[in-house]
Formats: C-alpha cells, sequence, structure tokens
C-alpha cells in the first residue's frame, strides 16, 4: 500500500543494542529506557564514581574522556537480534501480515509521562536533554525492514499540544546504529538518514479534520520542479498501543544536506518561528553568510534586476517555491530550509519545502471558499525572510523577472499541475485512507473543490 516502499527486503540488521542509556542528569529513580535499568543498578553493576546522592533519588552524572558532560557509561546486550527487540516482538502476527507500513516503538513508560522526565508529559521541552531511548521497528508488506536502538523526541510546533503527538527518531551509535538507509522506507535514491519524523498529520477545522496536507503540498512542489521531503504512511504503536496512522517523512536536518551534497560545506537556515527564538536560525555552517545576504538584499540600489539576484540565489528553484506555495495556500509560507553550498564559489541560495500543514484549507477560518485565498500580501509584505525581499522586490523593480514569473506560472498550471495528476494524488492519498481506516474523509471533497477551483483564482490573481 505504501508508495515509499515496495517488495519486502531482507531486515537491515542492526549488531548492536543499548540495553539502556544512561545521560547526564537524568534521576534513575524516576527514568529510565528500559524495566532492567533499575535491576541492573540496584545489583551494582554501575561503578558506586558515577553515582551521586540528589534530592530527587540517586542520580549519575556524567563525564566524557574530556571532562565534558556526556554519555560515559552504557550496558551493551549483543544478543539480541533485530527481530528479537522489544519493538519487534510487541506487535501480534495478524497485524505484522496485514502488509501495512507499520512503525514499532517501545520505550520506559516514564519516559514519556512522568511529569518531571517525561517527554509527552512536557511536549514543550527541546533538545538532547529531552530525548528518550528506545528501540525501533519498522514492517511493511508483512516484512521487518529495520530495527534498532534509537531515541525518540516530541517533534513539532503548536502541534506540540495535541494529543497525539509527533515524535522525531534519532538513530545514534549510542543507541544502536548510527544511520538507516533511507530506502529502508522511501522510494527512490538511498542516502544514510540519521533521523526520521514519524508526523501525526491530522488537523482539526471547524469542518471536521483534515489530513495529507504536508505530503500533498510536498507531491505537488516535487512536481514543479521544487525540493520537499519524502513521506510514506504507517500505523504508529507506541508500547503496543495503536496511535493510528502517520506520515513517515524525512527530517531536513544537517546529515540530510550533507548526505545529498557528499560534503559538509554548506549553510543551513531553517525558515520557522520557534517560540521564544524569533525567525529563521541557522542550524549548521557560518551563519553571517545568510545573514549578509538578508542585508544585501535589503540595500541593494533600486532596481535591483534579475541577473544581479541570480548571481547569489537560484531563482529557479525560488520561483518553483513560490508557485507551489501559491498553489496549495499555505498561510503560514515562510518555513522550509535555506542552503547554500559553500565548497564552491558557484554556490547559490536554495530552498526545500517543509511544514505546509495550513495548505488547501482556510486555516484562518475567514473564506468560505478556501481556494480563493489571496497569499500574495503575504509573500510581498514580509520583511523577515530573503524570499520574502527577493519577490517583492523584483516583482515592482524587474520587467524581466515579472516576464519569467508569469512564463512559468503559466507553464506550472498549464502543464503540470493537469487535472489528471492532481486527480491520481488524490486517489493515492484516497487509497491510504481506506487501506489504513480513517472513517473521517469528509475533507477529500473539500480538496477537490479546492484543487478544481485554485489554477483559475490564481490566473486572476497574477
Amino acid at each position: 500500500m505504501a508508495e515509499g516502499r515496495s517488495g519486502v527486503s531482507a531486515a537491515w540488521a542492526v549488531l548492536l543494542f543499548p540495553l539502556f542509556i544512561i545521560t547526564a542528569g537524568l534521576a534513575v529513580d524516576h527514568w529510565n529506557a528500559f524495566s532492567r535499568l533499575r535491576e541492573f543498578v540496584h545489583g551494582g553493576v554501575v561503578p558506586d564514581s558515577l553515582l551521586h546522592s540528589t534530592r530527587s533519588g540517586r542520580e549519575f552524572r556524567l563525564l566524557d574522556q574530556s571532562g565534558v558532560n556526556g554519555l560515559a557509561w552504557q550496558s551493551i546486550d549483543t544478543s539480541l537480534a533485530p527481530a528479537q527487540l522489544p519493538s519487534s516482538i510487541n506487535l501480534r502476527p495478524d497485524v505484522i501480515a496485514s502488509g501495512l507500513g507499520l512503525m514499532s516503538i517501545v520505550t520506559d513508560e516514564e519516559g514519556l509521562w512522568d511529569g518531571r522526565y517525561g517527554i509527552m508529559a512536557n511536549p514543550d521541552e527541546r533538545g538532547r536533554s529531552w530525548e528518550r531511548a528506545a528501540s525501533v521497528t519498522y514492517f511493511v508488506n508483512g516484512g521487518l525492514q529495520f530495527a534498532t536502538g534509537a531515541g525518540i523526541r516530541v517533534h513539532g510546533g503548536v502541534s506540540r499540544s495535541m494529543p497525539n503527538k509527533s515524535l522525531r527518531v534519532y538513530f545514534r551509535q549510542v543507541y544502536g546504529a548510527g544511520s538507516v538507509p533511507s530506502d529502508a522506507i522511501f522510494a527512490g535514491q538511498s542516502f544514510p538518514m540519521d533521523s526520521l519524523v514519524v508526523h501525526n498529520d491530522a488537523r482539526g477545522m471547524y469542518e471536521g479534520e483534515w489530513r495529507f496536507m504536508n505530503p500533498l503540498g510536498y507531491d505537488i512542489a516535487r512536481a514543479v520542479g521544487g525540493l520537499a521531503p519524502r513521506t510514506t504512511p504507517a500505523v504508529l504503536f507506541l508500547n503496543g498501543e495503536s496511535l493510528g496512522l502517520y506520515m513517515l517523512t524525512e527530517h531536513l536536518s544537517a546529515d540530510y544536506i550533507s548526505a545529498r551534497l557528499g560534503h559538509d560545506d554548506f549553510v543551513l537556515a531553517k525558515g520557522k518561528r520557534t517560540k521564544g527564538k524569533g525567525g529563521s536560525q541557522i542550524e549548521h555552517g557560518d551563519g553571517r553568510r545568510y545573514r549578509r545576504l538578508s542585508r544585501w538584499l535589503v540595500d541593494a540600489p533600486a532596481p535591483l534586476q534579475m541577473a544581479t539576484v541570480a548571481q547569489k540565489v537560484d531563482l529557479e528553484n525560488l520561483t518553483n517555491w513560490f508557485i507551489a506555495i501559491l498553489f496549495v495556500g499555505a498561510t503560514d509560507p515562510f518555513q522550509g530550509r535555506a542552503v547554500l553550498d559553500t565548497s564552491t564559489p558557484e554556490g547559490k541560495w536554495y530552498w526545500i519545502t517543509w511544514d505546509v500543514d495550513h495548505a488547501f484549507r482556510d486555516a484562518r477560518e475567514t473564506l468560505d471558499n478556501a481556494w480563493e485565498l489571496d497569499l500574495f500580501p503575504s509573500l510581498l509584505d514580509y520583511r523577515d525572510d530573503p524570499r520574502a525581499v527577493i519577490f517583492s522586490r523584483l516583482g515592482r523593480e524587474s520587467p524581466a523577472y515579472r516576464r519569467f514569473f508569469r512564463r512559468r506560472f503559466e507553464h506550472v498550471l498549464s502543464c503540470v499541475l493537469t487535472t489528471a495528476f492532481l486527480e491520481q494524488r488524490v486517489a493515492y492519498y484516497q487509497n491510504i485512507a481506506d487501506a489504513y481506516g480513517l472513517t473521517d474523509q469528509a475533507f477529500f471533497p473539500r480538496l477537490k473543490s479546492y484543487l478544481k477551483n485554485r489554477p483559475a483564482v490564481l490566473r486572476r490573481q497574477v
């Protein structure tokens, strides 16, 4: 069923799996990776020199060889084969035989729900200290694709307040595998994958629940010629409990970019507002390069010419991003990742589409017909992102870019985002909804109306 992965492959084996990991500042009386942890601690396996008395109980205060807080001790159980991991053995055979994508995660309940240390009980907390050890197994078409130890965190922004939260899975050697080949999950070219988003893409609306905004938005972005992560469906089982349909999604991390460029000489900027952190943030490389781009775009003398911007920015990539965002109607458009390959003087900034869950519907509930949404004010007036400055200034000051944009825009609407293409993609997601037992599918007629009417509205607006 999952378009992202077909056929039954041999299990991608992970030979070493840590039975438990203890990180700095975590009290063992409140959290452990697996239930056997207390048995090991109370049995005296851990050296006394690593144990300290605190108000919250016996705690590990760990130092690595360099004296920096970090991992200092772990227990490795080399006897556990991938098929023997807790996440591999806790699903019934008939569930596995269904052929559906299944993501099974097993971790300690206290690491999820303890009021002080649980990641589900404290969903707004971020960073490595809010990562918990787990075993993770992925099945599809009745076969085990991979199983390993991994770290899990809560993922997302506003969605962290939802009952069924999205998760981020980190593959690290301290847990098991340092990476997983992406073709164990996703179709297409394979890259080492160091992290994965397990995304609950259900979004409630006054008119009912919506699904598949991100996956369909990414399909459209790629069809237009842009860049976007791959997705595939799976039922998430957390400690044996089904949380329903989730979308496994490539995580746009620095390692994601490095694997595709083949080197680490790049700048990666995250274009998303995070609570308490303002606008775009630098995730990798020299952040001054990104800030210089923003200043240069604002300060460049008028009229700003298309050829001038094209010296620093991949304008074809950016134009494709604009067109995709306009078409899907994402009301929080300036998400995604900006990348600059600094290994060559010819490197130009380009963008990867991410987080379009406001697409295809009026998330602000101001319009009766979401396809009438006009995004141009947002795209032209926003000043905290280089994309807005480029689009605004070139749109006003460069006749050459206006011609280029209109030609590209009309080609996309006439030859790329055709009725046949859009109907095929909707049918694909309807098949997923049926196969995974989604009972609320009332959003599909509204989605079809949006896709039918949006092209004419955009032609009037442009």
